[in-house]
Parts: structure tokens; sequence; C-alpha cells
């Protein structure tokens, strides 16, 4: 606060809380050749995520009495009081599979479920899933045929799916109006600024992604190539509305944006000795992205 009693002296006090609290529980288990050649592993697990946080801030302006610091010092009318109070819950089950064969081809999955209290109850519930799929070339031909040639040292290929998914803060789903009061002291109420839609769902993010990794001369050069292509659906977002539907912006699902690329990466070691190694590397990368769709309907 300020010391001067003036026009500009001020006093206020605020106290924040917050807490998050998790449960959670794990399962696994782990077993190699456990039908013949075929090995795998698991997981089950689950969390409840519960947060919340509570805010109080009190302002008084133009103090009567300088250096005299309380709410009461001044007039009842520049007395202003803001709470804040925010409750989110989000109660998940999730885990894994991997199956390998011979070690030298895996497939790992794993998936997700959330509920989300910041949701409404139709649309509460959202999954995503993730699979991938590798090939060790060079060990399978080392294990099933004669092996690899002397100067091809590894050859892997890879290629995996997956989704990601994602909520909102708590409180975006219905119109509501905040109450307060005029200079005079008479009950006022006002909405907020967005408008909210009780149907949104979830933002979805899916990805896709194929590769290869190439060794020769006993690791001394390697190339890793990758192809991708990401898509983010639904997105969660304020767009901007006419000022006279009395808000200015409204929270929607939109959008489809693409990006899709490749990365290249060339490592070598064109020099090794006993006392001395030379490393290099090389990257190159190409991303093209595009927008597919703004709203539903308007690509």
């Amino acid at each position: 606060g300020s010391p001067t009693n003036n026009k500009n002296s001020r006093y206020s006090t605020s106290e924040k809380k917050f807490f998050e609290n998790n449960f959670s529980f794990l399962i696994s288990g782990h077993k190699d050749e456990l039908f013949g050649k075929f090995g795998g592993n698991f997981s089950f697990g689950g969390n409840l995520m519960e947060r919340k946080s509570t805010g109080l801030d009190n302002a008084m302006g133009k103090l009567t009495a300088p250096d005299l610091f309380s709410l009461a010092n001044g007039d009842k009318k520049d007395l202003s009081i803001t709470e804040t109070y925010i409750h989110k819950k989000i109660n998940s089950l999730y885990g894994t599979l991997g199956i390998n064969y011979n070690g030298w081809a895996f497939l790992d999955a794993t998936f997700r479920n959330d509920w989300s209290s910041a949701l409404n109850k139709e649309n509460r519930s959202f999954f995503y899933p993730s699979v991938s799929l590798s090939w060790v070339i060079s060990d399978m031909v080392g294990k099933v045929g004669k092996g690899m040639p002397e100067w091809f040292t590894y050859a892997k290929a890879r290629a995996s799916f997956a989704q990601v998914g994602n909520d909102m803060d708590a409180y975006q789903l219905y119109n509501t109006y905040s109450i307060g009061s005029d200079p005079n002291g008479n009950t006022t109420a006002g909405q907020g600024k967005t408008k909210y839609d009780a149907d949104v769902r979830s933002e979805l993010i899916t990805s896709w992604e194929a590769g290869a990794e190439l060794k020769f001369f006993n690791n001394r050069l390697g190339v890793d190539f990758a192809w991708y292509k990401t898509n983010a659906k639904r997105q969660l977002m304020n767009i901007p509305l006419n000022n006279l539907s009395g808000y200015d912006n409204m929270k929607v699902n939109a959008g489809n944006i693409q990006n899709t690329g490749i990365e290249i990466m060339l490592n070598a070691r064109p020099i090794e000795t006993a006392q001395f190694s030379w490393d290099t590397q090389l990257n190159f990368s190409q991303n093209k992205s595009k927008i597919i769709e703004l709203l539903p309907g308007k690509p």
C-alpha cells in the first residue's frame, strides 16, 4: 500500500491456496520366451487427480489516515473484493502391452482413457491409443539366415500410430453472470466476455510415422530417415464475435491443422585411430503445414 493520503493511495491484501492430490496404482509384468520365441510385457494402472485453488483479493483505495494500512481505513465505495474458486477432477485408466519375437520384431501398444470434470457428461470420457512396430532386420538375418554382409552392420525399420487427447480448464461450459455493485451500492449482474458451448469435446491430435535406421562399416557410417504426418483436430479455441452479440469471442471445437514432413540424419566417423576419432553429423528436415479446416464445414 501507499503511505500517503492522496487520490493514488491504495491498500490491498490477497490470499491464494492451491492443492493437487493424485492417487495412483500400477500393475506390471514381463516374461521372455512366454510362448516359444514370443515374449511380452504389460502394465495396467489408473490415477485419480483432484485439483483445487481458491483466492481472495481485497483492495481499498483513497486511505483516510496515512500510514494506517487497513481495509476499514477508507470509504466503502472504494473497497473491492474479488473471490476465485477453481475445482477440477480427472480420472484415468491406462495400460501398455508389448510383444516381441525372438528379439528382432517388436509390437508395442498403449491406451489411456480420461474422464474430465471440465467437460459435460456426454463428452467427459475420451480415449487415445498408440501402436508402434519395429523390425530389426540385421538381428533377424543373423538368427534365421547367414548374417548380414560384413560392411552392413545394422538395419531397422519402424512405424507408429498415436493419438493424444486434451481437455480444457474448468468452468468453460456454461454461460453465467457475475454479481457486483455500482458506485451507489446497487447490486449489478454482468455476463462474461466469452460465450461458452456445453457441447464442446476434447482436442485430438493424431500422428503417423514411418522410418528406417541403417549403419555401415562397423557403425562408422549411418543414416536415419523418418516420415511423419500429424493432424490436430477439434482444437479448443476462442473465435471472435461481433460486439453486438454481447460477447467478444466464443469457445468452439475448430480446426484441422496438418503437418507432414521428412527428417534425415547422416552420421559418419571418417577418422578413427587408437588416439583420435572424428564424428560428424548432418541433418535435413522439411515440414509442410496445411490448414485443412478452420470451422466445421468451412475449409
